[in-house]
């Protein structure tokens, strides 16, 4: 158990994981902004549900992983994974991997998701009065 809080501990406060969360940032902002230009009076939430329209959104998925997961390709090329294996087991190793890269991968996602609708909201209203009919079933 201490060692999955170890390597969560490594993996989230390492260069990695901000330049991950700050390229999902790029990401998401960079394939709105056609659509911010074609109007300019456009919610935050009307932006946010065409930033699913777009397939930018499926590479940033790709690169949600990459924190967690380089975590292994160091253990693996400074050795390191054969203590960690004697120390805890092959099987909690794998787990506790899986789960880093799981719990890292979801933390990116999640916190570039929030930042990027905080730096909407900065220049954008939050909703409009049209926005409602999305929930309700409706259309734009």
């Amino acid at each position: 158990m201490k060692s999955i809080w170890f390597e969560l501990k490594n993996a989230l406060w390492s260069k990695k994981f901000l330049f991950t969360v700050v390229g999902m940032i790029f990401l998401s902002l960079g394939s709105l902004v056609n659509e911010m230009k074609a109007m300019p009076d456009s919610s935050v939430y009307y932006l946010y549900m065409v930033y699913f329209y777009y397939p930018m959104w499926m590479i940033g998925l790709v690169l949600a992983p990459i924190p967690g997961s380089t975590s292994f390709c160091i253990d693996w090329n400074t050795q390191a994974y054969r203590l960690k294996i004697i120390r805890c087991g092959k099987r909690k190793y794998i787990l506790s991997k899986i789960l880093i890269t799981w719990v890292t991968a979801f933390l990116a996602v999640a916190l570039s998701q929030m930042l990027m609708l905080v730096i909407l909201s900065y220049s954008r209203t939050t909703f409009l009065d049209g926005d409602g009919n999305a929930l309700l079933g409706g259309i734009y």
